[in-house]
């Protein structure tokens, strides 16, 4: 069994704690982060630029506040057994703030940090032309998120990378 690489169009969104979309932050073509099959790009400076938004230009997100990763597919999907799990690696640049002692960090998240809403199954077929949630990240309490770095060496470190695969 071959691990197959998604093909379609991923998009990060901002909901609220009752899940109604606020705003879309990205949406790219999966092929723009420049993985192959089984391979995941681990060159920052081939991935796609997240640079964090300033002035009027920035979304914030606050506590309870979803990030969510969707994904809807150019071609169909069909898995071939059951128990593959989908493989999901994230780079995801973030600025974060403590709203009760003001610290500011710039933080990556994986997907580990990642509810996975995604599942898996023996001939699952991944329908083509609809939006799918794959994952979530809820906004921790007394928590600020802002997509994107502004570290001194941006080619770097706002290096974003989505990679989602499945067994066919």
């Amino acid at each position: 069994m071959a691990e197959t690489l998604f093909d379609g169009n991923i998009r990060l969104e901002l909901r609220d704690a009752s899940d109604v979309p606020i705003a879309q932050l990205i949406s790219k073509n999966l092929k723009e982060f420049g993985n192959a099959a089984g391979t995941e790009n681990t060159d920052p400076q081939k991935m796609p630029k997240v640079k964090k938004g300033e002035d009027r230009g920035r979304i914030i997100m606050g506590q309870d506040d979803k990030l969510v990763v969707l994904m809807k597919l150019d071609t169909e999907a069909t898995e071939a057994a059951s128990g593959n799990a989908i493989v999901r690696k994230y780079r995801i640049p973030v600025t974060q703030r403590n709203i009760k002692t003001g610290v500011v960090f710039e933080n990556t998240l994986g997907a580990s940090d990642f509810t996975q809403k995604i599942t898996s199954a023996a001939s699952k077929v991944h329908a083509t032309d609809e939006w799918v949630m794959v994952d979530q990240y809820k906004v921790p309490a007394q928590v600020q998120l802002q997509l994107g770095h502004r570290l001194q060496d941006v080619r770097i470190d706002s290096a974003m990378n989505i990679y989602i695969s499945y067994v066919a």
